[in-house]
């Protein structure tokens, strides 16, 4: 740890940044609060007077990489710093002070506000949750990871806003790195006791190793203990942390659990998957304030018979009619559609499925051509493997709303049918109508799939190729192209492309699954 302050308040850098006062700061760096013209900013700058020279060298480039991460990346989560905020100052007789110029983030971190709070509640530990991999995942989208999350290095903002501090750990996982892990070459281990996970501390961290931290990091404002002071399952190597905290939603608690597991393989593949559970956890915990409606049909639903209370179109008028007291809102239906498909979704999300039907049926009610209401409805269909009704469905939501997810999703149960030739008109259809580049990725893919099967593997090498160029971070294209450079003996291509499939795969995806799988096979 740096002994002296380096630099007294009132000095003057750069003729620009006068320092006010010290913050902190800990290992090769100190913190400073600065004023810059009419502005309050922070100084961070590296003192390397106490350490050796090999310590020097690290530590050097640990600040410039965490100058260059944090002028390129762009985030309200993180702190910002403008292109010239890195220089080094020179100083008489003295060795240079590297520094980097920083926003300042108000507010406290979250030991801090451990200290004051002493626990968190569920519900707002759901939302900092939320906002963390809201910050995470563009992070890892660009292949960084910050390899340090803990208490210490997350503020919290007046407005509630939550920020990811200390960048001076963070890690570019290039091609170096990945043939350096592949050749069981280790590199800087990163040490933070009780949240770094396992494979970090030997120098192995990956992009999963940021969220073993977050589950800790989790666990220790739920229950006010460092996780270090937590019993571990000797079979499992779960922390036992539960009963220690307020009462939770088991679906939170076993996410929690899930970010911590002791392997990467066993945690969220990507952020993008995190954030589709807590989405789901949100809508489930806010159904029953969002729908007092259909509580009510739930409620004379029960009286019934459930053969006398099918929900034919005539009993379901009577029922709404009666609930709104008349039928004057008939001239606002489309309005009344859309509400009750966004809460035919949500259900759907969390899983009630019998509340989910119901509302689509509303839904068509009021509008029978409601596309949107068509596509959920062929969704739902297919969830419950009815895929007959599921294809009549995403039919009707074609005809009514030329949607392009809804060409895609019948094209891909035609392509599961073994209908493929059926699949490839509608997959072109879907294309000439397609804007966004999601859209016309998955039709992509879908008809490269389509065309696979079909052994046409010069179109299929170049539908595959041309979603590759939309998004070459997503994995089903590469597991899919993979296929074919395997069909056709090419296997430098095979290679690197399975290689990319499970990269960038996402095993929550029962198709990506088993193709990631196929792929794992052919590299062993």
């Amino acid at each position: 740890m740096t002994a002296v302050i380096v630099l007294a308040p009132g000095t003057l850098l750069h003729h620009r940044y006068e320092i006010i006062r010290p913050l902190g700061g800990g290992g090769f760096s100190q913190v400073f609060e600065i004023r810059d013209g009419d502005r309050i900013r922070v100084l961070k700058v590296l003192d390397l007077e106490e350490f050796s020279s090999a310590q020097q060298q690290k530590a050097i480039e640990l600040f410039r990489r965490e100058a260059m991460f944090l002028s390129q990346f762009h985030h309200r989560g993180v702190p910002q710093v403008e292109p010239n905020g890195y220089f080094v100052w020179q100083r008489d007789r003295l060795a240079p002070l590297h520094c980097l110029v920083m926003e300042k983030v108000p507010g406290m971190n979250l030991q801090e506000w451990l200290q004051q709070e002493k626990r968190l509640s569920a519900q707002v530990a759901i939302d900092w949750l939320h906002q963390l991999v809201e910050i995470l995942t563009p992070l890892h989208q660009q292949q960084f990871f910050h390899r340090d999350i803990k208490p210490s290095n997350i503020m919290l903002r007046p407005d509630g806003q939550l920020m990811l501090i200390d960048f001076g750990t963070v890690r570019e996982v290039s091609v170096t790195y990945l043939v350096k892990q592949e050749q069981q070459e280790t590199g800087t281990a990163i040490i933070s006791a009780g949240y770094t996970p396992p494979e970090q501390a030997e120098g192995q961290a990956v992009l999963q190793s940021d969220f073993f931290a977050l589950g800790r990091t989790l666990v220790t404002l739920l229950t006010g203990k460092p996780p270090i002071d937590l019993p571990v399952d000797p079979q499992t190597g779960q922390l036992q942390w539960r009963s220690l905290a307020d009462a939770m939603p088991p679906q939170f608690a076993d996410l929690i659990d899930r970010l911590m597991a002791p392997f990467p393989g066993q945690r969220p593949q990507s952020g993008e998957v995190i954030l589709q559970t807590i989405r789901q956890i949100e809508r489930k915990l806010n159904w029953e304030k969002r729908l007092p409606l259909l509580r009510w049909v739930e409620m004379l639903r029960s009286q019934f018979d459930r053969r006398l209370f099918q929900p034919t179109p005539l009993k379901a008028a009577l029922l709404v009619g009666m609930l709104f007291g008349s039928f004057t809102l008939w001239q606002n239906r489309l309005d009344i559609s859309n509400q009750f498909t966004t809460w035919g979704l949500d259900a759907q999300d969390a899983q009630i499925y019998d509340r989910a039907w119901w509302s689509y049926q509303i839904a068509l009610l009021f509008e029978r051509r409601n596309a949107a209401t068509l596509f959920n409805l062929g969704d739902f269909y297919e969830t419950h493997n009815q895929l007959d009704q599921a294809k009549v469905a995403y039919t009707h939501a074609i005809i009514e709303g030329q949607r392009p997810d809804a060409y895609n999703n019948l094209s891909r149960l035609y392509i599961l049918n073994q209908e493929s030739r059926r699949a490839i008109p509608l997959l072109s259809e879907g294309l000439n109508i397609a804007e966004r580049p999601i859209d016309r990725y998955v039709l992509l893919k879908n008809l490269g799939w389509a065309q696979l099967e079909l052994e046409q593997y010069d179109s299929a090498e170049t539908s595959l190729k041309e979603a590759i160029k939309i998004d070459n971070k997503r994995g089903t294209a590469y597991c899919l192209i993979g296929q074919v450079y395997e069909n056709i003996s090419d296997r430098a291509d095979m290679i690197n492309s399975y290689r990319n499939c499970l990269q960038y795969g996402d095993r929550s995806n029962v198709d990506e699954r088993q193709w990631m799988t196929h792929a794992q096979q052919v590299l062993e």
